[in-house]
């Protein structure tokens, strides 16, 4: 698709070409999901690790509905 942009003072442009951009933001994706497995595989429930207990298509699948959130000190984060 064509796009125009055109400058109303002088200017430096600074750019990333289409492959540049997927490059990092591919990378990016790769090791935040290598961060996600690995946190996953490690949680400890009672006296069991995930990572010993699940198959590694059960891991990835936990990982992919990973969701993430932030909370500011004092929030309430569950209540039941």
């Amino acid at each position: 698709r064509a796009a125009s942009i055109i400058a109303k003072t002088d200017c430096r442009l600074w750019f990333l070409d289409r492959t540049a951009f997927k490059g990092i933001t591919g990378s990016y994706k790769q090791r935040r999901d290598e961060i996600i497995l690995d946190t996953i595989r490690k949680v400890k429930i009672g006296d069991k690790v995930l990572g010993d207990v699940l198959r590694s298509s059960e891991i990835d699948a936990m990982a992919l509905a990973t969701q993430s959130d932030s909370f500011g000190k004092g929030d309430v984060i569950c209540r039941q």
